[in-house]
């Protein structure tokens, strides 16, 4: 996930949002609806459920530095509320009591506890040490007794019990050490161990904590690793997982203690690990890791089945412990909701309804029959979407089964509403054909302003739509249909200056927009040595400027092989650039490395901008992912930095990113740069790379000869998006200029009170973003309420009225 400043932007957006479903294919999802997905941290652990007196419902994510606490009452827009730091550690687990959660780690600190009085705003409670408390594995908690079940304390313990009469003053009242508990549940003061180092499964009578006695046990069963269990709601069965690959999940009549019998078992796929298993009612809820979430019927203990899945990792399907950590189905105002934790990719927020059907289908072009392959899907009575695939395959959707109605909206085109009949357990196909907008099309050419020479594989894009393309090698580019109104058209390519041109768009115009770009005031490749210099504390995998050796893992790469400018390019800053006997060899050991520009002279630039591409790979396989990728700007040679972005990200592949010098610091003649890969002695493997740095400007197309194009007109200014604005979530403003002109824009609460700054300087003609994410000049959120954005553009006010949420 990458962590980004709210006016940072993403050529290549990643991680760290909510998305909606991606196109599902046979082997993605059954029965099983994805909503939304968030991962705003680093690597996460377990998970747990809470809804509040007021019916609200909230996801306990752990993660590797503590605990978050997601908001997903709506299903599709999920939001942290807030964050409760911890010792790091990569086990870490989650329960909660009356209106608070416990968590505990395999590090340090305790019982953690954390109010939840006020779910939107988590606080820490303290922690509890007693009786020679440290650490554990995992806990219950047994409402009915206030009691918490404390497993694996120590890396020792069977389990602490542990009184919660008093929620924030834990008192120990008594411990069970026979065997190592990894897991246990509790029922009608029966607890259930998993004892996985003697491959074992206990029943225990805990009803006197104090004297707890042995019920029945069975062990040393085929394949036995018991790892984790779960009793059914009558308590005369249970499921035990063993984490090892091709290993079952096994249901257990434990009616009778001292005999306990297998029923039946699941393995859905024998190159796999199943992790934790989770029952409500006549279902089993299964974290299998590389295979995602698993549901299996077992109110027939006898004949498990297997009734809908959701694979929350579809690219590895190996024996890793890697995937899905934890699932949880007990959310009461929504009771087929069901929320998991991915261990790199964060939250998923989930529905199971039963038996669904699917509708699958091509979207085209009504026009040209071509592909349309930015189109949404949503089953209109539900509001269930999905997202056409990328390669043109058309879309895949799974919905209750029934009449329904298919939504499909794409940009470009009229919306689409058509009936269809979902089937049950099967698949309908239906093909959608979108008619096109009024609208026309902008075609032209890309050349170099002094030489005239058209560019190859130049950028041309619609600003603020999903249309971008590169031209051919002789320059070219065309559009397709662009809806009647105003749109801005931009061009850029490495080494020159970007060019923004305003077209008006009639319905059947056919428009010529050719670029002439001027060179940026600075292009480094790293081709050759530039002035760049290298410092830190780290052993191994400091930065050198070099044609790197890939590296891999059976997942896939981890360090780049190649550069990111083309051919006949072939150097970059790298970490360390052999591949060397393995992945950990020349990656980043034992500190920071620090890669550091030249200062340079940004006086008399505009509206600078900044490019690089970065590789940044940190946390491969088990490993913790607390090595967090830095880059800062210093506008006074190095005295202060400021950060543009801070990135804990687990995923190979060069990412563009573009931002405004001036959003962070003034383009004064001493701004240098700074980029920091860092290894934190947790055992990660880090590997970084930079390349193609360049500072430029957005040039004004000044053409007229074409009717319909060139500069601005008139000032636009768009509405607040989204609006209702939840803090911490990023809200803009589309701004389009006319000529360039100072731009003053600032936040005021009711009473006439400035809150927060958000831009004030000289911005160039063209189109800019202002961005607030409810945060207030200190940096702390503002409070729920009303609040104004005023704007001062060119010696004209305006003003945008936003609703800040929680």
């Amino acid at each position: 996930m990458s962590k980004v400043l709210s006016n940072l932007t993403f050529v290549l957006a990643i991680a760290g949002a909510t998305i909606l479903a991606p196109p599902a294919r046979a082997q993605l999802s059954r029965n099983v609806i994805l909503h939304s997905q968030l991962d705003e941290h680093s690597q996460y652990a377990d998970i747990w459920g809470y809804t509040d007196p007021g019916g609200d419902e909230y996801a306990l994510v752990c993660t590797t530095f503590g605990l978050s606490v997601i908001n997903v009452s709506d299903p599709k827009n999920p939001y942290e509320t807030g964050f409760v730091p911890g010792p790091v550690s990569t086990w870490q687990d989650v329960k909660t009591y009356q209106s608070y959660a416990y968590f505990v780690n395999e590090s340090s600190g305790g019982l953690a506890i954390v109010d939840l009085s006020d779910p939107e705003n988590p606080v820490s409670a303290g922690s509890w040490t007693g009786s020679g408390f440290h650490d554990a594995h995992n806990l219950y908690i047994e409402e009915s007794t206030g009691r918490a079940y404390i497993a694996g304390s120590e890396n020792t313990g069977g389990v602490r019990i542990v009184s919660l009469a008093n929620p924030t003053s834990p008192v120990q009242v008594g411990q069970w050490n026979t065997a190592y508990f990894h897991d246990v549940y509790v029922q009608d003061n029966v607890l259930y161990g998993a004892a996985i180092y003697v491959d074992t499964l206990y029943l225990l009578d805990v009803s006197d904590p104090a004297n707890v006695t042995i019920l029945g046990s069975v062990g040393n069963y085929p394949g036995a690793f018991t790892h984790n269990v779960w009793a059914t709601p009558d308590g005369d069965y249970c499921m035990t997982t063993d984490e090892q690959v091709g290993s079952r999940c096994i249901m257990w009549d434990v009616s009778n203690p001292a005999n306990i019998v297998q029923t039946d078992d699941y393995v859905p796929n024998p190159n796999t690990i199943p992790h934790n298993a989770i029952i409500e009612g006549g279902l089993a809820f299964i974290s299998h890791y590389t295979i995602g979430v698993r549901i299996v019927d077992v109110s027939n203990p006898f004949d498990i089945v297997e009734v809908g899945y959701y694979d929350t990792n579809p690219t590895d399907n190996s024996g890793n412990f890697r995937g899905c950590w934890g699932v949880y189905p007990f959310f009461q105002t929504s009771p087929n909701l069901i929320v998991a934790s991915d261990f790199t990719r964060g939250l998923f927020v989930l529905e199971y309804k039963g038996t669904l059907g699917a509708l699958q289908g091509a979207i085209t072009d009504a026009a040209s029959a071509q592909d349309v392959t930015h189109a949404t899907v949503e089953i209109v009575s539900t509001g269930n979407t999905a997202a056409a695939a990328e390669d043109g395959s058309g879309y895949f959707i799974e919905d209750s089964p029934g009449p329904q109605v298919l939504r499909v909206e794409a940009f470009g085109y009229l919306t689409s509403n058509t009936g269809a009949t979902i089937s049950p357990d099967s698949t309908t196909t239906l093909d959608v054909a979108l008619t096109p907008e009024p609208g026309g099309v902008v075609n032209g050419t890309v050349r170099d302003e002094g030489t005239g020479v058209p560019i190859a594989n130049a950028k041309v894009e619609v600003i603020t739509t999903p249309w971008t393309e590169t031209t051919n090698g002789t320059g070219q580019y065309a559009t397709t249909n662009l809806p009647v109104g105003t749109h801005t058209v931009r061009a850029w390519a490495f080494g020159y200056n970007a060019m923004d041109a305003v077209v008006n768009i009639g319905n059947g115009s056919s428009l010529t927009a050719d670029f002439a770009l001027n060179p940026a005031f600075l292009t480094d490749d790293f081709e050759a040595a530039s002035g760049w210099s290298v410092s830190g504390t780290a052993s191994a995998g400091q930065w050198e400027r070099a044609d790197p050796q890939p590296t891999s893992d059976h997942l896939g790469p981890v360090q780049t092989g190649s550069d990111h400018t083309p051919p006949p390019g072939t150097h970059c800053w790298v970490t360390g650039p052999l591949a060397g006997a393995g992945i950990g060899t020349y990656d980043v050991d034992g500190g920071q490395t620090l890669l550091m520009s030249p200062v340079f002279d940004l006086t008399g630039l505009p509206s600078p901008r900044v490019r690089y591409s970065r590789w940044y790979v940190s946390g491969v396989l088990f490993t913790p992912t607390t090595d967090v990728w830095d880059v800062h700007v210093s506008s006074n040679a190095g005295a202060t930095w400021t950060t543009i972005e801070s990135v804990e990200f687990d995923g190979p592949g060069w990412v563009d990113v573009d931002v405004a010098i001036d959003s962070f610091v003034a383009p004064t003649d001493q701004v240098q740069f700074r980029f920091t890969a860092q290894d934190t002695a947790d055992g990660s493997i880090t590997e970084a790379a930079v390349d193609d740095f360049t500072i430029y400007n957005v040039d004004i197309h000044d053409a007229t000869s074409s009717p319909g194009i060139g500069a601005l007109a008139s000032l636009k200014l768009g509405p607040m998006m989204p609006n209702p604005l939840r803090r911490g979530a990023t809200g803009t403003i589309s701004l389009l200029l006319p000529t360039g002109g100072r731009v003053l824009a600032e936040v005021y609460d009711v009473t006439g009170r400035r809150v927060a700054r958000l831009a004030r300087g000289v911005f160039p003609g063209g189109a800019h973003t202002i961005r607030w994410d409810g945060a207030s000049g200190n940096g702390t959120f503002v409070p729920t309420g009303v609040y104004f954005i005023r704007l001062q553009v060119q010696g004209e006010e305006h003003t945008r009225k936003v609703l800040v949420l929680r």
